[in-house]
């Protein structure tokens, strides 16, 4: 990724001086480098990955529209509850109707 990339999503974002923040933090590169190590430990897979207690890793979920307030509390308490089961490993749902930020699947309108 060029750094000209990164600064107008940056920008874009609402954190314009986060590359520059970031080019002059010594050790981040090799936090992130420690960081991925530890989470190939444990077997990470892919993002979204959570490591909830003392649980094995989850990924997800993958939400179209994330919640908020109570209906976000009451996700979060669902999918604690589900990563808590040994025996829980995957629920999808098929085919996928919305795209991230719940815009439809499909080609644009117009």
């Amino acid at each position: 990724m060029s750094f000209e990339l990164l600064s107008n999503a940056a920008t874009d974002a609402g954190v314009s001086d986060l590359p520059d923040r970031a080019m002059n933090t010594p050790g981040l590169a090799d936090e992130v480098v420690n960081e991925y190590l530890e989470a190939r430990a444990l077997d990470v897979f892919g993002v979204p990955t959570l490591k909830i207690d003392d649980h094995k890793v989850v990924y997800g979920p993958i939400i179209a529209v994330g919640p908020t307030g109570q209906e976000g509390f009451e996700l979060w308490d669902e999918i604690r509850r589900l990563s808590a089961r040994s025996t829980f490993f995957e629920l999808k749902r098929w085919p996928r109707d919305l795209r991230p930020g719940g815009r439809p699947v499909g080609p644009p309108p117009g």
